[in-house]
C-alpha cells in the first residue's frame, strides 16, 4: 500500500526523489519475482487491487500481458475451489472474509484476458456473498468496503466475456494420521 501511494503522489506531484525511488524498489521486488511476500486469502486480493491500480497509474497495464504475470494471476485462481470460494489461509479472521477485492480482481482478469474462468469465478464469489449478510452486518464495515469494490468490479467487467467453468487443479485431501516429530528428529533429516 505504502509503494502504490507513493507511487501516485510522485506521479501526479512530482519532485521527490526518495519517493519516486522507494516506489519504484517496491515494484522492482514484486516485478522479479511475479509474487508477494503475503500468502493470505485476505491480503492478497488487496494485494491485487493495488498492483492493478499502480500499473494504471503508471500506465503500465501492459504489464498484464507478461507470461510471469499472467502465471501468478492464474496461481492466485487456482487457490478457489468449485463452489467458487476460497479457503481460509494465512493472516486471514476467517472464510471469505474479505470478497471484494477478490471479486474486482477477477472480473478485471477476464477482462484483461477476455477468459470467462475468471468472471465464473466472480460470479460465484458474488453469489456466495450475498448469501452471507447476516453475518456480514457483522463484521464492521465490510459492506461498505465490499460497496467500493462491487462498483470497481461493475467498471472492469465486459459482459462480452461468456462465463466458462474452471478446471481445479486443487483437491481436498484427507489426512489418515499425523506425525510429529521432535526437533532433534526435524533437523536430523
Amino acid at each position: 500500500m505504502t509503494g502504490v501511494s507513493r507511487a501516485a503522489i510522485e506521479t501526479w506531484f512530482p519532485g521527490d526523489p526518495a519517493r519516486a525511488a522507494y516506489a519504484q524498489d517496491v515494484w522492482n521486488d514484486f516485478w522479479l519475482h511475479k509474487n508477494t511476500g503475503e500468502n493470505s486469502d485476505n491480503y492478497n486480493g488487496l494485494v491485487l487491487n493495488y498492483l492493478d491500480l499502480w500499473m494504471r497509474i503508471w500506465n503500465q497495464e501492459n504489464n498484464y500481458q507478461d507470461p510471469g504475470m499472467r502465471a501468478f494471476l492464474d496461481a492466485q485462481m487456482n487457490q478457489f475451489s468449485p463452489w467458487g470460494t476460497i479457503g481460509s489461509f494465512g493472516d486471514t479472521p476467517g472464510f471469505n472474509n474479505n470478497p471484494g477485492p477478490w471479486i474486482n480482481t477477477l472480473e478485471k482478469m477476464a477482462t484483461v484476458y477476455q477468459d470467462g474462468r475468471y468472471k465464473w469465478l466472480a460470479h460465484r464469489l458474488f453469489a456466495w456473498t450475498i448469501t452471507q449478510d447476516t453475518q456480514m452486518q457483522t463484521w464492521g464495515n465490510i459492506r461498505i468496503n465490499l460497496m467500493t469494490d462491487l462498483m470497481l468490479a461493475y467498471l472492469n467487467a465486459d459482459d462480452s466475456t461468456a462465463e466458462t467453468v474452471p478446471t481445479f487443479s486443487n483437491q481436498v485431501t484427507l489426512r489418515e494420521s499425523i506425525e510429529y516429530n521432535t526437533f532433534a528428529e526435524i533437523t536430523a533429516t
